[in-house]
This record gives C-alpha cells, sequence and structure tokens, in this order.
C-alpha cells in the first residue's frame, strides 16, 4: 500500500448521525443534572440537621430555663442561633437574658429582631419591659405604643398600659398616667398593682381624698397587700390625722411583718407620739421580725439605741453594720427623713 492510501486511511472519520449527537447531547444532559441533583440533595440534608440541630438546642434552653439554669440557656441559645438565625430564638435568648440580668444585653438582642421585623409583638413587649427595668422612661412609652398597636393577650395589653402609666408618672405627666392606668384596670382589675398606682398617681395629682378613697377599696378587694395600709398611712398623715396613719401602719406590719417601709414609718411617727424610748421599743420589734433589714433601717436603730443610751443594743446594731455587705441597700430602706411625709411616697 502506497503512502497516499495509508493517508488516507488514517484521516477516514466515521458518520455520525443526528440521532448519535442527539443522544450523546441528552446523556450529557442527565449526567449534568444528576450531579446538581445529588449537589441539591446534599445541601437540603445539611439545612435539615442544622435546623434540627437548632431546635433540639432551643428546646433544651427551654427546659433549661424552666428550672433556672439561666446560664446553660444562653449558651444553647448563642449556639443554635449560630446555626440558624431565628427570630424565636433570638428573643427566648432576650427573655433568659432578663433573668440573668443583663437588660443591655436583651435589647441588643431586641434592638436586632425589630430592626428586621419591626411589628414582631413580642419583641416590642419585651423592649417595653426592658426599657421599663432600665427606667428609661420615653423610650418605654414609645415601645409600649408600638406593641399596644399589634395583637397581643389582653393581660399583656394590660402590662403594657401599666409600664406606660409608670413612665408617664415619672416623666410628670400624671393626667397622662392616671388615663393609662384606667386603661389597665379596664382590662383586669385583679392586679393589686395596677390599683397602687393609680393611688400614686392621684397623690401626685394632690387629689388626697380619690387617693385614699382608691387605697381603702384596695385594701377591701385585697386584704393580703399591705402596700394598701402603706398608702393609706401617708394619705392619712399628710392630712393630719396621725392616730389613724399609725394604726394603717401596724396593718402593714401585722399583714407582712417582714415589711421594712412599715416598720420604718411607723417608729418615726410613734417617736413623733410618744418620743424616742418608745421608738426603740418599737425599734427593737422590728430588728426581731426582720431577717435581713436595710442600712438605713439599722442606722435608724443605732441613732435610737446611742440616744436612749441603750448600750448592748447600740453595740449589737454596729456589729450588723459592720457585717453588712456595701450593696445590701435596698429600696425599701431608702427613706429621706427630711421629706418622708410631706410629698415624698414611694
Amino acid at each position: 500500500m502506497g503512502l497516499f492510501s495509508r493517508f488516507k486511511k488514517s484521516n477516514k472519520k466515521s458518520p455520525v448521525s443526528t440521532e448519535e449527537v442527539e443522544q450523546e447531547t441528552i446523556d450529557a444532559t442527565q449526567e449534568v443534572a444528576e450531579q446538581a441533583t445529588e449537589q441539591v440533595s446534599e445541601q437540603v440534608s445539611e439545612s435539615r440537621a442544622d435546623t434540627l440541630k437548632a431546635n433540639t438546642l432551643k428546646f433544651d434552653a427551654l427546659r433549661a430555663l424552666k428550672i433556672g439554669e439561666v446560664d446553660f440557656a444562653i449558651r444553647a441559645l448563642h449556639t443554635s442561633l449560630e446555626e440558624i438565625d431565628d427570630p424565636e430564638c433570638r428573643l427566648y435568648l432576650a427573655q433568659a437574658l432578663q433573668r440573668k440580668p443583663d437588660l443591655a444585653g436583651s435589647m441588643a438582642e431586641l434592638t436586632t429582631i425589630l430592626e428586621a421585623y419591626p411589628d414582631y409583638p413580642m419583641a416590642l413587649y419585651e423592649a417595653t419591659k426592658v426599657s421599663n427595668g432600665l427606667d428609661q422612661h420615653c423610650e418605654t412609652i414609645a415601645y409600649a405604643e408600638r406593641a399596644l398597636a399589634t395583637e397581643l393577650e389582653t393581660l399583656q395589653q394590660a402590662e403594657l398600659h401599666r409600664m406606660k402609666a409608670q413612665a408617664q408618672l415619672a416623666l410628670s405627666e400624671s393626667e397622662q398616667a392616671l388615663a393609662t392606668i384606667d386603661q389597665a384596670l379596664q382590662l383586669t382589675d385583679e392586679v393589686p398593682l395596677y390599683w397602687l398606682i393609680k393611688v400614686k398617681v392621684l397623690i401626685a395629682l394632690e387629689r388626697w381624698e380619690d387617693a385614699l378613697a382608691v387605697a381603702l377599696e384596695t385594701a377591701e378587694k385585697f386584704p393580703e397587700e399591705e402596700r394598701a395600709y402603706l398608702y393609706e398611712g401617708l394619705i392619712t398623715y399628710h392630712e393630719g390625722d396621725k392616730e389613724r396613719a399609725e394604726r394603717a401602719f401596724r396593718q402593714v406590719v401585722e399583714t407582712d411583718p417582714f415589711n421594712v417601709e412599715g416598720y420604718m414609718h411607723l417608729t418615726h411617727l410613734v417617736e413623733e407620739l410618744r418620743g424616742k424610748e418608745a421608738a426603740a421599743d418599737e425599734m427593737e420589734q422590728a430588728l426581731e421580725m426582720i431577717p435581713q433589714p436595710t442600712r438605713a433601717l439599722l442606722d435608724y436603730a443605732a441613732l435610737l439605741y446611742k440616744e436612749c443610751d441603750r448600750t448592748k443594743q447600740f453595740e449589737g446594731v454596729q456589729q450588723m453594720l459592720a457585717e453588712l455587705p456595701e450593696d445590701a441597700e435596698t429600696k425599701a430602706g431608702e427613706v429621706n427623713f427630711a421629706n418622708l411625709y410631706t410629698g415624698g411616697f414611694y
């Protein structure tokens, strides 16, 4: 065979039909589709696994919160959010941080939710609570109004009105506060705190007769609510009826033998009515009853015992003061005797 013949043979191509080309195309397309399907399946499986892990962590956190394991719950919720950014999970984290308490951290989580979901009812509700806890009065009012424009349970709506009223009162918007707390009471009149806030608002408005009427109604409706008797005592003292005020303060400590405010007011009034010796006797009874007296109560006791030459009691109180932690002060003990009965009501 010559060179030309070999050249022709080596360059000879087999004919390819249209059907074969189409089949090759179909085969290639199927192969690509199968590869894509496998990738999607892997992604779906991974997504499902992530969701399952996130939900497991979330439910573990909720169980932990029920038994008071707040730190564990916070860690679990953080880990869950690393898997999936779920607003419900972030809401639980915000609630858990409130129990720490870490109000600033809670607000940061709520802000993140509300940036993505501005009308999320429970996020707005919790933001109102946190703002109230931080004494951010303008923010409390703003969040409460936004939350009230959403769908929430009746009791949650009542609580929003309560927090809004307290914020308005703190801003000296007493008339608005009265209207707001009345809205809370219209939703439910079974919460003693709402009645007590109304008493406080009426005192701020110097509507003493109305304030006393509501305090008495509160005491009748909730006989175990010692703060109703406390307000009765403060109001009647302001009105000049010191004997009735004393009876009211005694009712406070009879209802709640551990009520520091009641003992403070009662002892101060007894000193005014019957002198320091009688007040020192009252103080001895108070210190026998109160397991953890505040610094203010102990300071007052030390002053009374020193002025009455009760050396043993004075030394005992001094020892209690020395052992008291620096942060042991409580709101109940922060009494300003200069304006105790001139409008500085709790």
